[in-house]
C-alpha cells in the first residue's frame, strides 16, 4: 500500500464489528482530534496504545468501562485538562461512576509528555507521568499498588516531602521524582520506614528538588538489589519487562553528565542520583555497600568533607560526578581500581594534592578537575 494516504480514521463504528478485539496498536502515526468516547464499547480490550500522534483534547470520561485493559499508553499528544475528573470517568448523564479502580487488571497507564494539570488521582499501575504541569502531593492510595514496579513523575510541579511510605512497594524497582518540587529532609521519618525498604530499587533519581539534611545512610543499607554483582550484565544489559515480556517502560536520566532518554529501563544500570539538591554533611561510607552502582551523582549539593576512599569498591562504577560541592583533602588512589569508570567529574570543590595516575585515570581531560586550585599533576599543571 506504499500510495496509501490517510489522513484519519473513522472510529465511529467500533461496537458494530470489533467487540472482540483485545490489543488496539496505533502508536507512532499522525492520527490527531480527541479519542473517541465509543472505545469504552471495546469491552474486551486489553492493551490500547495510542502514544506518539497529535491526538487533543481531553481523556474519554468512559475509559472505566474497559474493565480488562492491562494497557493504557497515550504518551506523547497533546492532551488536555485535569486527570482526575477525566480518568476516574463519572458520566453525569447515566450517573454511573467508571473508575479507573474498576480497571483491576490495569498494569501500566502512561500519560507522559501531555499538557495535563491538577493533581494526580488516586490509581494503579505501574505509572508514568512525566512532562506535565501536575501538582501536590503523591496520592498514598499508591501504596496499595502492591505490583508497582515503576513510579516516574519526572519534570512536574509535585509539592510534597519524600514519599517514604513507597518503601512499603515490594516490587518497586525504580523510582524517579527529578524536577519537581520536592523538599524537606528525607531522614525525618526514619522511624515510620518499613522492614527492609526499598529492597528491589535499581533507579534512584531525586535530582533538581529542594531536598536537605544528610544523604540518607538508613535507606542506602536497605538498598539490596544495589548490592548484588551481576558481571553477566557487564555486555547483556538487564531490561525491565511486564509479564508478558515485553519492553513497556522507558524513562529520561542524566548519566554520565549526559541526559539519556532510555526506550528501555535497564535494571542493571543501577543509579544513585541527588544531584541540584541541598544535601550537607559527609558522604556516608556506606556508599560502598551499593556493589552493583553504575552511575553515582552527587552534583550541585552543600557536601563536605573528603572522597570516602571506600568508592573505590564500586568495581562497576561507571559515571561519577561529585563537582561543585565542598570537598577538601586529596583525590583517593582507590579510585584508580575502578576499571569500568568512564566519567569521572569532580571540578570546583577544595580538592588539594596530586591526582592519581593508572587505568582510567590516563584518560580524564582537565574538565574533570578544573576550580581545585590546589590540585596538580597531569592533565593539569605539574605538582
Amino acid at each position: 500500500m506504499s500510495e496509501l494516504r490517510c489522513r484519519s480514521l473513522s472510529w465511529n463504528d467500533f461496537s458494530g464489528f470489533l467487540k472482540r478485539l483485545k490489543t488496539l496498536a496505533l502508536s507512532n502515526n499522525f492520527l490527531y482530534g480527541e479519542i473517541p468516547n465509543s472505545f469504552s464499547l471495546l469491552t474486551n480490550l486489553i492493551h490500547l496504545d495510542l502514544s506518539l500522534n497529535q491526538l487533543h483534547g481531553q481523556l474519554p470520561v468512559n475509559i472505566g468501562k474497559l474493565t480488562s485493559l492491562s494497557y493504557f499508553l497515550v504518551a506523547n499528544n497533546n492532551l488536555i485538562g485535569k486527570i482526575t475528573p477525566q480518568i476516574t470517568g463519572y458520566n453525569i448523564m447515566n450517573f454511573k461512576n467508571y473508575s479507573i479502580r474498576n480497571l483491576v487488571d490495569l498494569e501500566i497507564l502512561d500519560l507522559s509528555y501531555n499538557k495535563f494539570n491538577g493533581e494526580v488521582p488516586h490509581c494503579l499501575g505501574n505509572t508514568n507521568f512525566t512532562d506535565n504541569q501536575l501538582e501536590g502531593a503523591i496520592p498514598r492510595s499508591l501504596c496499595k499498588c502492591k505490583n508497582l514496579k515503576v513510579l516516574n513523575l519526572r519534570n512536574n510541579k509535585f509539592k510534597d516531602v519524600f514519599p517514604y511510605w513507597l518503601g512499603s512497594l515490594p516490587y518497586l524497582e525504580v523510582l524517579s521524582l527529578p524536577f519537581n518540587k520536592f523538599h524537606g529532609d528525607i531522614t525525618n521519618n526514619l522511624s515510620k520506614i518499613a522492614t527492609s525498604p526499598f529492597s528491589n530499587l535499581q533507579i534512584l533519581d531525586l535530582s533538581n528538588n529542594n531536598f536537605c539534611g544528610k544523604l540518607p545512610f538508613m535507606y542506602i543499607k536497605q538498598f539490596r538489589s544495589m548490592m548484588d554483582i551481576d558481571m553477566s550484565t557487564i555486555g547483556s544489559p538487564r531490561y525491565l519487562k511486564n509479564k508478558f515480556g515485553n519492553y513497556m517502560y522507558s524513562i529520561k536520566m542524566i548519566v554520565k553528565g549526559k541526559q539519556l532518554d532510555h526506550k528501555k529501563i535497564i535494571t542493571s544500570k543501577s543509579t544513585f542520583d541527588m544531584s541540584n539538591n541541598h544535601f550537607e554533611g559527609e558522604i556516608p561510607n556506606s556508599i560502598e555497600m551499593l556493589r552493583a552502582l553504575r552511575n553515582l551523582n552527587l552534583l550541585h549539593n552543600l557536601l563536605t568533607g573528603n572522597i570516602p576512599p571506600s568508592i573505590g569498591n564500586l568495581s562497576l562504577l561507571d559515571g561519577l560526578d561529585l563537582s561543585s560541592i565542598r570537598l577538601i583533602g586529596e583525590i583517593p588512589q582507590e579510585l584508580v581500581s575502578l576499571k569500568f569508570l568512564e566519567v569521572f567529574i569532580v571540578s570546583y570543590n577544595q580538592l588539594e594534592g596530586p591526582i592519581p595516575r593508572g587505568n582510567n585515570f590516563d584518560t580524564f581531560s582537565s574538565y574533570s578537575y578544573e576550580g581545585n586550585l590546589e590540585l596538580c599533576g597531569a592533565p593539569l599543571l605539574e605538582c
